[in-house]
Parts: structure tokens; sequence; C-alpha cells
């Protein structure tokens, strides 16, 4: 907080990236991302074990169909062949037709190709003890002798002997091997169990290991949500403390493209001694009031070129005191860089002016110094160049000031300065006029928008203005009161020359004055006057 009880931003700038800022922000936003990373890696692990279980239940599947479903599915089918051969043999000698015998017997025929290749099936994948596959193998091929036997006597028309070995030797080697085929099928069937048992034991792992898994990302997730909630009610209660700041202390404003008000905040509002609902939407003119109309225009040429309008003016408070402001404009553009808009910072410089005023200021007179008229000549030269205007430059040299310090005293001389700046203040009161007192005596006077003519008329007018103060001088040679010499010269526009060829022109001039006192001369394109 500094004068005036505005925020000082160097150089203006808004809004500053300190102003929203807040401490531990850095800190929160680590803890932050450390959580979100905590998930991520959960997640991943929790991917790997789905995808790892997931590989084992296939696997699982895979053996399953690989060993017991297929050796089930190869022992039952051995068992329903050998009934079908052994209904077969069972039928052999009740046939009269050969060509039904014949059937038959390719029937049988088929059957055991068919337990053939099972007996490979159970061969190759059976888990259990091969020996009993083998055992199984070679009981059929024992029964094959029988059922050969029981095939030849039929053919051969020995029904009976047929019938009877079909009924006794046949049946029990059938039902013996009927009942081995069921043993490998219950094997088969207990070994699907085992492995079933495990695929769920591997299912119920997986589940808990993901309902864990999930239980700490929901967890972690909770929070993290928490601090971000938290994080971010801080930084916003943080955002609406420094917006209020900047509201209540900055004076900013965001205008529309041809200046109205959209926007406006409680400091400048208050200095406007408005509210915000009496200037909204209402022409700003730049705040630099409606009767500088120049600057109102200098500002707009600047702005509709889209660059940014910095400068300082002055303006009245509501009891006719002057404030002055240092104010940025700059343009704000839409997605096509068009220009939609201004933002308008300013700052109050009143006491700062007036601090440079102090330093730019001659302590005895009140009127500007030297250093002063070093600081602007060069700026109000360029201007009246760009702006093809008029500027006169006249130096002024009170006549015989030695002999009236050498006679009334230095306070008596001291009162004389005083009097004619106070007179030439009285005539030099527009924006553009300046007056500096660059000497013991000697006082500069810098105008614009008076050709030579315009120049003559007024510097008369203000020599005339000190004789008319009735000074009494009785030690002047040229006459009864003080009396001043003035040298001047005028230029137009691009024809203005430098600062210093400028000065030493009026010089010159007022060299040529003094050779009468109390006279004016003025110099120019034109010659002298």
């Amino acid at each position: 907080m500094c004068r005036n009880g505005v925020l000082c931003l160097r150089h203006v700038s808004f809004p500053s990236k300190k102003l929203f800022s807040y401490t531990g922000q850095m800190t929160q936003n680590k803890k932050i991302i450390a959580g979100f990373g905590i998930i991520i890696f959960l997640l991943a692990v929790m991917g790997s074990v789905a995808i790892l279980s997931a590989v084992r239940i296939t696997a699982t599947f895979q053996r399953f169909y690989a060993h017991p479903f297929t050796v089930s599915s190869a022992a039952k089918d051995v068992s329903i062949h050998i009934l079908a051969i052994q209904r077969d043999m069972k039928n052999i000698f009740l046939l009269d037709d050969r060509e039904q015998l014949l059937a038959v017997i390719h029937r049988i025929k088929n059957h055991e190709k068919e337990i053939s290749g099972d007996f490979q099936i159970l061969l190759d994948r059976f888990l259990g003890d091969a020996r009993d596959v083998q055992l199984l193998r070679d009981a059929f091929t024992e029964w094959g002798v029988v059922r050969q036997e029981i095939i030849v006597l039929a053919k051969a028309g020995r029904m009976e002997e047929a019938a009877r070995i079909a009924t006794t030797q046949s049946a029990e080697q059938a039902d013996l091997l009927t009942k081995s085929a069921e043993k490998l099928v219950a094997f088969a069937v207990r070994k699907a169990g085992d492995f079933q048992e495990g695929a769920r034991r591997e299912e119920r792992v997986l589940i808990s290991m993901i309902v864990f898994l999930l239980t700490i990302i929901l967890l972690v997730s909770l929070a993290i949500a928490i601090a971000v909630i938290q994080s971010l009610q801080k930084g916003q209660a943080e955002l609406a403390r420094h917006l209020y700041l900047v509201d209540q202390n900055v004076l900013v404003s965001s205008l529309d493209e041809e200046g109205y008000v959209q926007d406006i905040s409680s400091a400048l509002c208050r200095l406007l001694g408005l509210t915000k609902e009496e200037i909204l939407n209402e022409q700003s003119n730049f705040f630099v009031g409606e009767n500088n109309q120049e600057l109102i225009g200098d500002i707009r040429r600047t702005l509709r070129t889209g660059k940014e309008w910095d400068g300082i003016f002055r303006r009245m408070d509501g009891e006719g005191n002057p404030l002055w402001f240092h104010s940025r404009i700059y343009p704000v553009f839409d997605k096509l860089y068009a220009v939609s808009g201004y933002n308008n910072i300013i700052e109050n410089i009143t006491d700062k002016k007036a601090i440079e005023e102090l330093s730019l200021t001659d302590g005895l007179t009140g009127v500007h110094n030297r250093r002063y008229y070093e600081d602007t000549i060069g700026t109000v030269i360029k201007t009246a160049r760009r702006e093809k205007k008029y500027l006169t430059l006249a130096i002024l040299d009170i006549d015989f000031f030695k002999n009236y310090n050498d006679n009334y005293g230095h306070p008596a001389g001291d009162q004389v300065l005083f009097q004619i700046a106070n007179a030439f203040k009285k005539l030099l009161h527009r924006p553009t006029d300046h007056c500096m007192r660059v000497g013991g005596e000697e006082f500069c006077i810098v105008f614009t928008g008076a050709d030579r003519k315009k120049s003559t008329e007024f510097l008369e007018e203000i020599r005339g203005e000190v004789e008319a103060l009735k000074i009494s001088h009785e030690y002047s040679d040229v006459h009864q009161y003080v009396t001043v010499s003035a040298g001047a010269v005028v230029g137009f526009g691009g024809d203005i020359p430098d600062k210093e060829r400028l000065y030493r022109q009026a010089d010159e001039a007022l060299y040529k004055a003094k050779q009468e006192r109390n006279k004016l001369v003025i110099t120019g394109d034109t010659g002298e006057e």
C-alpha cells in the first residue's frame, strides 16, 4: 500500500503473478501429483494381477479341456463302443441271413476303429498311471480274439457254439472292459474337479486382490479428492481476497471498443465520485476528462493501431484540486485478433508529481526551473513537428536588474522576481504553455499554436504586463519602472530546429533586444522584427 491508498504496481503490470500465489501451493501440488502416481501404480498392479489371473484361469480351462474333459470323453466313448460291440456279438448267432451277418461284422469293425482312436487319446492325455490305459487296451485286444472266434463260428453256421461263447466268455470280458473304462472316466472326473477347484481358488484370490486394490484406490482417491477440494477452497479464498484488494485499491476498468465502461473497480469509482451503477455502460473518455478532447483523440488514434497507450494526464477532483495520473490502456483481441475492447489501468501519481514539481520548480518564483526546461523541450519540439504546429520559444531578461539589487537590496530583488513570475503565470494558463526561470533574472517561455504575428502580440502583452506592475526602478536607464527585454524564435512543424539551435536563436534575438532594452525581437524564417 502506498500514496493515496493506491497499490503501487511497477510499470502498472496487472495482474501480478505474485498477487495470486499462496504459501504451500507447490507442496500441495506435489502431494496431489504423488497421490495420482500412487493411484496409477495401484491400477497398474491391479491390471497386472487381473491379466496374470486371466492367463492362469485360461490355462486351467485349457488343461481341463486337454486332459480331464478329453480323457473322460474318450473313456466314455470306449465304454459305449464296447457295449455296442457286445450287443452286436449277442445278435450274430440269431441272424439267418448272411448279408445281415456281414453288415453286423462291418459295424463291429467300425466300433473297433473308433475304440483304437480313443485309446490313442487316452495314452497321450491321461494324467493318471498310463499302465491302466495299456491294460485296458491289452484286454480289449484279447477280447478281439474271442470276438473273432465268434464271428468265424457264426460264418460257419455253428450258431450254438457262437452263442455259448458270446454269452459267457465274451460277455465277461465286455463287462470287465466296461468297468475299467468307467474307472478311467471316474479318474478324469476327479481330476476335472481338482482343476475346477483350483480355478475357483484362483478366482477367489483374484477377486480378493481386486477388491483390496479397489479399496486402496478408493481410499487414496478419496484422500486426494479431499485434498484437492481443500486446496481449491483455499485457492479460491486467496483469490477472492486478492481480487478484493485489487478492487479496493487498484484503479482499473474494462472498456468496450467504443470506450464504454463494461467493468470498473471500486477504487476508481471512489476516485470519480460515482457508483458502479452510475458509470457502467457510460462513455469513459478514458477518464482523462470530457474537456481534454485533444488528448482523447490522441489516445483513440494510438489504440486504433492496436498499440498500447501509455501516458500521464491531469484532472480536477470534486473540490477543484489538480490530480495527476499515469494511465496505461492496452487493447484486448478476440480470436480473429480484432480489437474487442480495452483494459485501462490507472495509477494516482499526484504525490509523485508533487515531488517532481518540487525538484523541477524554482523555489523563489514558483515557476519551473531550468531542469524542467531541459527535460521537456525535446518532447515539446517533437510534438509540434508531428502535429505540424507553430512553436514559440522566448527568453526574457529583466533590464538593469543588477543595478536594482545593488541599490534596493537582494530581498527587494527577490520580490521583483516573484511579482514578474506571477505576471507571466497569469497569462500562461494553457496546458501547452510553459514558463521557466533559467537564470538569475532570466526567464524562458514556450508555447505552441501561435504564428509569428500572434506570438508577437502575445509576447508584447507579456512585456507590457511587466511594465504595468509599476515597480519603481530609479536606477534603470530606459524607464522609471522595472521592464524586460525579450528575444524569441518562431518555427513551424518540420522546420522547427533542434533544441540547441532553437535556444541559440532565441538568445541571439535577446541580445539584439538588450541593445535598446524594454524591447521584443523575434526571429524566424521570414527574418527579423
